[in-house]
Parts: structure tokens; C-alpha cells; sequence
């Protein structure tokens, strides 16, 4: 998948987390949104990632509805689970007040919980 330089630079900055996907011979996907979390969801990837930005809520409100129909796993970075059940007028009203910043959610998807909080753990030691 394609993603702009910003996030690429981001992710290969976190050294750590590399190191522990290659040392696991696991794999990098550079997709984006609800993807990242229906990819967990469906079984072809163990976690999905967003630290950088964070992506637009309404973005990913979907993907945030199957993982939860999924029983995946969803945290934010500072470790609380987030809900499908979010203050949906408070994102369309920062959105309604600029289009061009809408509110940004970072999060960490995992098929399991101790996957999820040891990616939060690499994360932090970069």
C-alpha cells in the first residue's frame, strides 16, 4: 500500500517495533482507516496500528464496529480500550467547525490484549 513520507518516516523512526516485526518475520501494511482494523478483524494481519496522526474518527467508525464484532482488542496509546460507541456529534461538530481538522484518533488494534499492550510498549521505547 501507498502512505505519505510523513507516516513512512514515522514508523521506520520506531526502531524497536521494527526490530520486533523482523525478528518475528512479520510484515508491514502501509493501508489506512477502517482497512487496518477489518485486516485484523479478518485474520490476515495479528495488529494494526496508528500513532503518528491518528486517523479521522468517522474514518475509521466502521473498522471500530467490526473489531468490536470481531472481539479484537482496541486501545488508544495511552492504553484505555476505545469503543464503538463514541460522542459521534462531537466529531461531526469539529469536523463541521474545519473540514480540514477533523478529530484524529491514534490507536492500536490486536487480536489479542497482550499483543496490543505489548505493541504499546515498543511503541513507547521507540
Amino acid at each position: 500500500m501507498t502512505t505519505k513520507v510523513d507516516r513512512y518516516q514515522a514508523l521506520s523512526e520506531q526502531t524497536a517495533l521494527m526490530n520486533a516485526i523482523r525478528e518475528a518475520d512479520g510484515r508491514v501494511n502501509l493501508a489506512w482507516g477502517s482497512n487496518t482494523i477489518i485486516q485484523v478483524a479478518a485474520g490476515y494481519a495479528d495488529v494494526a496500528i496508528e500513532f503518528a496522526k491518528g486517523f479521522a474518527t468517522y474514518d475509521i467508525l466502521p473498522g471500530l464496529y467490526i473489531a468490536q464484532k470481531a472481539g479484537l482488542t482496541v486501545i488508544d496509546l495511552d492504553g484505555n480500550p476505545i469503543a464503538s460507541r463514541l460522542d459521534l456529534n462531537e466529531i461531526f461538530a469539529t469536523f463541521r467547525r474545519n473540514p480540514q481538522k477533523p478529530k484524529r484518533m491514534p490507536f492500536i488494534a490486536a487480536k489479542e490484549p497482550s499483543l496490543a499492550k505489548q505493541v504499546l510498549k515498543l511503541l513507547k521505547q521507540k
